[in-house]
């Protein structure tokens, strides 16, 4: 017979169409119909009945198999293997995303090598209540600064591992003030106010120098030379993956005694169940544990070829003074660590205990260190659905750093309040805005305020900080307030480009070390037109006044 709804063959003892699954109505089983039992006194078959509670349990026996497999896992994996993997698991998630920042790093100063161009701002916005409070800090012929609501310096130009130059704007209340440009490399300081004069003063670049080690003169320039030429030798996330993951081999081998207990994870009211995993480590096992890493040290290629390519580094900087005095970083190192090596034996032997804490997420939530059973350090990070507590203690021999506080999380985002204690002060942080993975992308989106207590000294003062952008766009708000009120704020905003070129300063050019040159630049000041534009200000007349009088 055929289906009666594609027309393909169908079996009289197939139950479905094999081509469309269509039911048959003609199937029968040993030559009876499925149907016939309840044409015949109400007697049931229980063929259909038992593949149904068949199918039903399989079903059952698979939902249970696939919501439990979680808990079936943690009850065979053994502690010291749930601890291995958790902890390994940790390790990885933190050294990713420090190799993200660093290899965003790398790429973000070799745009500072191929010279970069940049533009900006940088403005000062002062409150009546701000203007009160700054008016003490100047001289008593200045005190009076109601008039200044504002300061803005707008900027322009480029950079390179030899030189600089930049176009400075300024305004005052959002009127010009005066303009300014610059350039400097090794050898010479440009500097020309074209308000005042069309000439040049120059200086000794010389002057402008760091001192470093053994009271050598080094030049900016040699100092960004060298951050850039370290930063190309550190090594990338790969490669921090790869160190980090052969030391973290070793010391999880190390690890023999593993025990597992029922927990909970509580921070600020936000409580979590968890398995506790406390890892024993006695002093002897520490201390082979120890002699194997040292070992590895001496062996390691990588740190090796790490420590050569920065000893390389120093040997081609220019000046004594930035070198890594006369010897080799890699043979030092070395040294030390076969020193190590010959006196392991007269260490002290400490006990350690370090537990870890999972949630059903197989997340480690908290973490304990103890030295011969006194508490070293201690985080614990719970989170049940958005809400999240934190809680750091890192014991010192004096004094301990405590972090807690309570938020939610949102993604990556993180907001709350939270406190810092450290050396018997309290600093409050209240975060609006803190997103960690934008930070691992090279990228800022923070918003945070912090205060101290109110019985301290500026209890009444809190500083308001917002952070945004990326590595080529970056806008900074920093925002004194008293009791809420803001005081002084300051705006910086900067946006990176492909520089465009760098050129010395055109104008006639004196030097600030002649007394000859200091005067005909005096002689040349154009101060009538700077007086008369400084006028237009909101600058008091009082105040230009004492300006002209000082001017030829």
């Amino acid at each position: 017979m055929n289906c009666k709804k594609c027309d393909s063959p169908v079996e009289q003892n197939e139950m479905f169409c094999a081509n469309c699954g269509e039911k048959n109505p003609d199937f029968k089983e040993d030559g009876t119909s499925a149907f016939s039992s309840y044409d015949n006194g109400g007697k049931k078959k229980k063929g259909v009945a038992k593949i149904a509670i068949g199918v039903a349990a399989a079903l059952a026996v698979a939902g249970v198999a696939f919501a439990g497999i979680n808990v079936v896992s943690g009850i065979f994996i053994s502690p010291k293997d749930q601890f291995k993997k958790a902890v390994r698991s940790d390790i990885d998630s933190s050294v990713s995303f420090l190799g993200n920042v660093i290899d965003t790093t790398k790429e973000k100063y070799k745009l500072y090598k191929e010279g970069i161009g940049t533009t900006g701002r940088v403005s000062l916005e002062v409150s009546p209540e701000g203007k009160s409070a700054l008016e003490s800090e100047f001289p008593y012929y200045m005190s009076e600064i109601s008039w200044l609501d504002n300061f803005t310096i707008n900027y322009q130009g480029n950079m390179s591992e030899s030189a600089v130059n930049f176009d400075l704007n300024t305004l005052i209340n959002d009127k010009e003030f005066m303009d300014a440009n610059l350039y400097l490399d090794n050898k010479e300081l440009q500097v020309k106010l074209p308000d005042l004069s069309d000439d040049v003063i120059t200086a000794d670049a010389g002057s402008l120098s760091s001192e470093f080690g053994y009271g050598s003169s080094v030049s900016l320039f040699d100092v960004m030379g060298k951050n850039i030429a370290l930063m190309n030798a550190t090594p990338d996330s790969k490669r921090i993956n790869k160190i980090t993951a052969k030391y973290t081999d070793i010391i999880l081998k190390g690890i023999k005694d593993v025990e597992r207990t029922s927990d909970s994870v509580s921070v600020e009211g936000i409580n979590v169940k968890a398995t506790k995993l406390t890892a024993n480590i006695s002093g002897e096992e520490a201390r082979d544990l120890k002699i194997e890493v040292l070992n590895q040290l001496i062996a390691d290629e990588d740190i090796k070829e790490i420590l050569t390519g920065y000893q390389e580094v120093y040997e081609n900087m220019p000046g004594k003074a930035l070198k890594y005095g006369d010897s080799d970083i890699y043979g030092e190192f070395i040294d030390e660590i076969k020193s190590e090596l010959e006196f392991v034996e007269y260490d002290t032997l400490h006990d350690i205990k370090y537990s870890v804490w999972i949630g059903s997420g197989k997340k480690i939530m908290a973490r304990e260190l103890l030295v011969d059973d006194k508490k070293v350090m201690l985080l614990k990070t719970p989170r049940k659905g958005s809400d999240i507590g934190v809680e750091f203690t890192a014991m010192e021999d004096s004094s301990d750093i405590k972090f807690s506080g309570k938020g939610k999380i949102n993604g990556s985002n993180i907001e709350g309040d939270f406190v810092l204690e450290a050396g018997g002060k309290t600093v409050y942080i209240k975060s609006n805005k803190f997103d960690l993975k934008k930070l691992e992308e090279d990228k800022t989106d923070i918003e945070v305020e912090l205060s101290t207590s109110a019985d301290e000294e500026y209890g009444d003062y809190s500083l308001f900080v917002k952070l945004s952008g990326d590595s080529k766009k970056k806008t900074i708000t920093v925002d004194l307030k008293k009791k809420g009120q803001s005081l002084v704020k300051i705006e910086s905003y900067e946006e990176l480009a492909k520089m465009t070129g760098i050129d010395e300063l055109d104008g006639k050019k004196l030097s600030s070390d002649s007394y000859a040159d200091i005067m005909a630049y005096m002689a040349g000041i154009k101060s009538d037109k700077f007086i008369e534009k400084l006028r237009k200000t909101d600058i008091p007349k009082e105040y230009v006044d004492i300006l002209e009088s000082q001017l030829p």
